[in-house]
């Protein structure tokens, strides 16, 4: 028998998947209000933070063309690039329908649509 044998490796851990929720909707879970209500909230929420995101790269095709536009020919060259015009009219319809979609669901909370905001909380006894 070997003196100076290696042991087996250890066996590999299984590999980890990728949640499929997004994490907003992840952290949406915890709070006490019903899931009527929350699943609401939860799109307002994301369409909130992508219509922000949006907003950062048109004010970043905004900044390319002031660049463009006050850079001369002796000084340094523009560092952000211009979007193409589909994708600055694909955000501009992205953005539009985010925020439609938000007033829809906002509209639906506020005017208390089918008693949404009168179901129970998580938890709350039924009696």
């Amino acid at each position: 028998m070997a003196k100076n044998s290696v042991p087996p490796a250890a066996a590999a851990e299984e590999p980890r998947l990728a949640i499929s929720e997004h994490y907003l909707t992840t952290m949406w879970r915890d709070n006490p209000l019903s899931d009527y209500l929350t699943n609401r909230l939860v799109r307002v929420d994301r369409n909130t933070k992508a219509s922000i995101a949006i907003l950062g790269v048109l004010h970043r095709d905004f900044t390319a063309r002031q660049d463009k536009r006050d850079t001369g020919s002796e000084d340094e060259p523009v560092l952000l690039h211009e979007l193409p015009e589909h994708a600055f009219d694909g955000l501009m319809l992205a953005m539009e329908s985010l925020l439609e979609e938000s007033e829809v669901l906002l509209d639906y909370v506020r005017e208390n649509q089918n008693n949404v905001c009168g179901h129970p909380l998580k938890g709350a006894s039924r009696g």
